[in-house]
């Protein structure tokens, strides 16, 4: 069976290295002699992270308006490519560029198309990265490929006339597709409400609450290497810098540079509090290590320069696989996280956690844990909320703990239900 995962990222994003790392383990698992290939956004950089097939996607990162116009007129022709190939059975490989020839050719050869992209399909990401979603699940409707939409967040979307638009886009395409899965309640109910009558909508969970962390001994090796002075007699506290959270921070604030500013303040003056007032050890944990204008350590250092007193603070400064990060996030005792796995790694290794919400997410994720009353809203972020709640989460953390774990094992119970409703499609295909 040949199987092509598309709608991915990057994997120095460890949202995105965790989600298809427990995909790719589990296909392998439930097809054992099927060949994967994955579309990603940075073939190049994912080759040496990813033990699978890895082509570039058909819509590649292209800032500026001339290479937007460039990329239009080649999605253009690869569509001309699908009607070619598939009503005539040939693909005029002289419409497409020769780097996207292999990349149509494994659209072509695959038994089944898995739509791996975790949140892509609102309106909070802007128009390209929406269209990009859509494009590549379109290539495959259009080649009538059995399409699966697998444990994404689907909406919000604003009743505004784009939302109008990305609401009868959303409805015609995922209406043609053979088997969609959700990982949450919100977007069952988004569907719903924009009309979609089929196929059937399944609330799973994300795939990433299945991920194995590395042992403790490693955690303590990477304690070790980053410098973190580790007592046992002290709370440790990891948060999860973000450099993407602060966009949607402080609306108040014109332009990006005063957010970012108000944002490392905050920040900063958070971790004070934190080590002061806990008498704790705090641990910044960086989850996306690039491109560039996303690393979380380009964050975790500006934050880390406007501290008080940074003796107790240490900071993650090389990267690790997903489950590396899963097992130090694993050691804390509280944790504050910006990045959605960053969140799900320290839920599922049962660490009372503060969630920041900017997409509606994160609040379903943690609601889905039980633990919606532990969110912080990123448009109304502030310092006293912030505090409130560690103090409520540090206060209460053996129940919160006790919550956890009971909550987890229905999420990963959940997790694996992904895999075992694609095995039913598949097994039932003519």
């Amino acid at each position: 069976m040949k199987i092509l995962i598309v709608n991915h990222y990057d994997c120095r994003n460890k949202g995105d290295h965790s989600v298809l790392s427990v995909m790719l383990e589990s296909l392998k698992r439930f097809f054992p002699e099927s060949e994967i290939v994955v579309l990603s956004h940075y073939p190049r950089t994912d080759r040496v992270r990813c033990n699978a097939i890895i082509l570039g996607s058909l819509i590649m990162p292209s800032p500026g308006t001339y290479a937007k116009l460039v990329t239009l007129v080649g999605m253009i022709r690869c569509m001309i490519w699908v009607l070619f190939m598939r009503y005539l059975g040939t693909g005029m490989n002289k419409l497409i560029p020769t780097q996207k020839t292999k990349t149509m050719s494994a659209y072509a050869k695959a038994d089944v198309v898995l739509c791996r992209s975790t949140d892509w399909f609102n309106d909070v990401y802007g128009v390209t990265t929406f269209v990009t979603a859509f494009y590549e699940i379109l290539i495959a409707v259009l080649m009538g490929k059995k399409t699966v939409i697998y444990a994404q967040t689907i909406g919000p979307v604003k009743n505004s006339l784009k939302g109008k638009v990305y609401k009868f886009a959303l409805k015609a395409l995922l209406s043609r597709i053979d088997l969609l899965m959700v990982r949450e309640k919100d977007s069952k109910r988004f569907l719903q409400s924009i009309g979609l009558n089929r196929p059937s909508v399944y609330v799973t969970a994300d795939p990433a609450f299945s991920l194995q962390p590395s042992s403790q001994e490693r955690a303590d090796e990477i304690f070790k290497r980053e410098g973190v002075l580790k007592d046992n007699s002290l709370p440790l506290v990891g948060i999860n810098i973000s450099r993407l959270t602060y966009r949607y921070c402080f609306p108040e604030l014109d332009n990006f540079d005063k957010k970012y500013d108000q944002y490392t303040k905050l920040m900063a003056e958070l971790i004070d509090h934190i080590a002061d007032k806990l008498n704790a050890t705090v641990i910044l944990v960086p989850h996306v290590f690039g491109p560039t204008a996303f690393d979380d350590r380009k964050a975790c250092k500006d934050v880390f320069k406007r501290l008080k007193n940074n003796q107790r603070t240490a900071m993650i400064r090389t990267e690790y696989s997903p489950e590396e990060l899963r097992s130090v996030i694993g050691q804390c005792d509280l944790f504050i996280g910006m990045r959605m796995h960053a969140i799900i790694h320290a839920l599922s290794m049962r660490v009372p956690t503060i969630g920041i919400d900017y997409s509606g997410k994160v609040i379903g994720i943690m609601t889905m844990a039980d633990q919606g009353r532990l969110v912080c809203h990123a448009d109304t972020l502030n310092l006293n909320e912030l505090i409130a709640k560690v103090d409520f989460a540090f206060r209460n953390k053996d129940k919160i703990r006790k919550t956890l774990t009971s909550r987890i094992k229905v999420l990963q119970q959940r997790s694996t239900l992904n895999m075992i409703l694609l095995k039913k499609l598949l097994e039932n295909a003519p």
